[in-house]
């Protein structure tokens, strides 16, 4: 999770804690040496999270800006303020007004991670081989965004979970109500139904436990729970959270939101660049490509059209922007470039546009051959060519 260090991921977040962040408590004496600035801690802060380094390891790389102590201090300040929740949220609420919470589909699973250091709610845990861990059980929408978590001792089952994660989902307006909740074998025990009664659930998906005398139940596949499994392996990403020395559940639990904020982050961030027209093109009213829910404005990036589905490689239907019309390129990760077909000696035809666009290979195109062409816009262009 490098990504977390990028300036534009740090500005974003720091922007969102910035006004919630408390007044700085006087000093017992009166007076004392100026306070490290909040951005500084911060940095510091997230650093630790991404790597799990030793504070004083923090300290060094942070060129003596702030100490270790400092650090520790401004963290408990502010959990204890609650700031680290309140980013947590502020950062889902973005993200549903900008893109919208898809809670159709919710998955929920736990995840066991060694705390070496021990501390309140850690134990041994199937596989820890005698060393202490602690487990979070999380749950995500449909694309992986978290809606909410809880912190237990390693060994603690996941159903047990199950209520205590869907109070924390449930809690919140715009999260209250889920289409299908997908759980894996570890849920699918008979009492089941009673144990989500109350909860405004449709339907859930989830596999049945064997039974005595009923032999080997076959496997219908992850479905959609894979998502869940993709967040936890998200977060195991930032190394605080991979091995935890944190001896207190409250540093857990700041550590295991901020995490949740910064992926979230990350979403906005990849949204925004995907849909933001250029600037050239804002006194324009450039054509839309419907995808999914809503519709997406299309993006002029060097001569070529782009959508949101063109960034990842994805296959799709022709787009138009301004003067420029263009099919989705070839293959996943191959190479291609942009010729406009004037250059080639082609003739439009009479009302037609003399600026045609034409992606081509390199491999297939030289100086002195006629680059074979995948789109064009109009068949004379195409078959003077």
């Amino acid at each position: 999770m490098m990504r977390a260090l990028d300036r534009t991921i740090h500005a974003t977040l720091f922007r969102l804690v910035k006004d919630r962040l408390p007044t700085p408590p006087p000093h017992r004496y009166g007076g004392c040496r100026k306070r490290i600035s909040d951005e500084v801690c911060f940095e510091g802060l997230l650093l630790r999270l991404t790597t799990g380094l030793a504070w004083e390891t923090i300290e060094y790389l942070m060129g003596y800006q702030v100490s270790d102590t400092t650090l520790r201090a401004r963290r408990n300040e502010w959990i204890a303020a609650g700031v680290f929740d309140d980013l947590m949220e502020h950062a889902l609420a973005e993200y549903d007004r900008l893109i919208g919470i898809d809670t159709d589909h919710v998955s929920i699973d736990g995840s066991s991670q060694l705390a070496p250091g021990g501390g309140e709610k850690t134990g041994n845990y199937p596989g820890s081989k005698g060393r202490l861990g602690f487990k979070w059980s999380c749950g995500v929408d449909a694309v992986g965004i978290g809606l909410g978590f809880v912190i237990d001792t390693g060994a603690r089952n996941d159903y047990r979970l199950l209520r205590p994660t869907l109070d924390v989902i449930t809690a919140r307006e715009r999260t209250a109500r889920i289409g299908t909740l997908h759980l894996d074998r570890g849920y699918g025990y008979k009492s089941l139904p009673e144990r989500i009664d109350g909860y405004q659930i449709t339907s859930v998906d989830v596999i049945a436990r064997n039974q005595p005398g009923e032999g080997r139940i076959q496997l219908v596949g992850f479905d959609r729970r894979w998502v869940v499994e993709r967040t936890n392996a998200w977060l195991t990403n930032f190394r605080q959270l991979k091995i935890n020395w944190d001896r207190c559940v409250a540093h857990r639990h700041a550590a295991v939101c901020f995490a949740f904020a910064i992926i979230t982050i990350y979403k906005l961030v990849d949204h925004i660049n995907a849909n933001q027209l250029p600037s050239k093109q804002s006194a324009e009213s450039p054509d839309t490509f419907r995808e999914g829910r809503g519709r997406v404005p299309v993006t002029m990036t060097h001569g070529r059209c782009l959508t949101p589905s063109d960034r990842h490689g994805e296959p799709g239907s022709a787009c138009r922007a301004g003067q420029l019309s263009v099919v989705r390129s070839a293959p996943r990760r191959s190479t291609i470039r942009v010729v406009r077909s004037s250059t080639r000696g082609t003739t439009p035809t009479s009302g037609g546009d003399s600026s045609v666009t034409s992606i081509v290979r390199p491999s297939q195109s030289t100086k002195s051959e006629v680059p074979t062409t995948w789109s064009t816009t109009h068949e004379a262009s195409r078959s003077a060519g």
